[in-house]
């Protein structure tokens, strides 16, 4: 494992996210899941993080990725948390049709 340097430090920060749908609906697929990913690369490329692992069922994400300690961590989670489902939800309309499904106790 090699470390990330900075001018005077060594360092080595992974961070493990997990997203999940809204009531746990069974939404995600190969394209949707592409979208997010996509999505994901593109805005943690402008916050200094890289993508390490992705791993999607069909009612969450895993996400593994690096950062540098100076990066604030709440704008990478954040921003495609916000973004995505305004991005993405026109396109996939079938999924606001659907109203969500509660378990029945």
């Amino acid at each position: 494992m090699e470390l990330d340097t900075n001018n005077h430090s060594a360092f080595l920060v992974y961070y493990h996210l997990v997203l999940v749908t809204q009531y746990r609906r069974q939404v995600i697929d190969d394209e949707i899941s592409e979208f997010i990913n996509i999505t994901f690369v593109r805005i943690a490329a402008s916050y200094h993080t890289t993508l390490v692992a992705w791993h999607y069922d069909k009612d969450h994400v895993h996400i593994i990725f690096k950062a540098q300690p100076k990066t604030e961590l709440t704008m990478p989670i954040k921003v495609p948390e916000v973004e995505t489902p305004f991005i993405g939800f026109p396109e996939h309309k079938i999924l606001l049709s659907q109203p969500p499904r509660f378990l029945d106790l």
